[in-house]
């Protein structure tokens, strides 16, 4: 442990964004950015910004819809595959909404998205809108954890999927 605190210096590298939520660095030092209310990923390079084309168009969530909590959540790539990414993401509508994990194939330029799968839909659907979480991680041995919101309804619930912890292996999702 250091003894010492470290100086860290901050550099803005891009600005103008709808509420940026992750960011995935990319091998070819590109880096990802999910927008929540934008709906949209955008890559950035050198500074400019482009919009990843490809992205399903019913993701649920921005200031129109009056969810400022939904959209685009969480980003990250196959710890076997850099070309395999994992994106959650709230669908529906405000009556009834939820958190879908997406696993799906970026190109080799980081500008297009495609061949969409859905993992695992959280339910049951909730007439809220917040507390969605959506969280990902993938552990070494490729398992995939989940963190699924409360969606404010009762933290002891555990008929359904939220507020709880999700874990996957080779695509199969499994309650645990």
């Amino acid at each position: 442990l250091p003894t010492a605190p470290t100086a860290i210096t901050a550099v803005q590298v891009a600005n103008g964004f709808d509420n940026p939520w992750a960011l995935l660095y990319r091998p070819n030092g590109d880096i990802l950015v999910t927008e929540k209310f934008a709906n949209q990923i955008v890559r950035l390079r050198n500074g400019s910004k482009t919009v990843v084309t490809g992205l399903p168009g019913d993701t649920f969530g921005n200031a129109a819809t009056g969810d400022r909590h939904g959209g685009l959540l969480d980003l990250i790539v196959d710890n076997a595959d850099s070309n395999t990414l994992y994106l959650t993401r709230v669908t529906g509508n405000q009556g009834a909404n939820r958190v879908i994990v997406q696993k799906f194939t970026m190109n080799a330029d980081n500008s297009a998205a495609s061949g969409f799968t859905t993992l695992l839909t959280v339910a049951p659907d909730v007439g809220s809108s917040s507390q969605y979480g959506g969280r990902l991680v993938q552990l070494p041995d490729t398992t995939l954890v989940l963190a699924t919101g409360d969606r404010d309804g009762p933290h002891s619930d555990v008929t359904g999927l939220t507020a709880q912890m999700q874990k996957a292996q080779d695509d199969t999702y499994m309650v645990g």
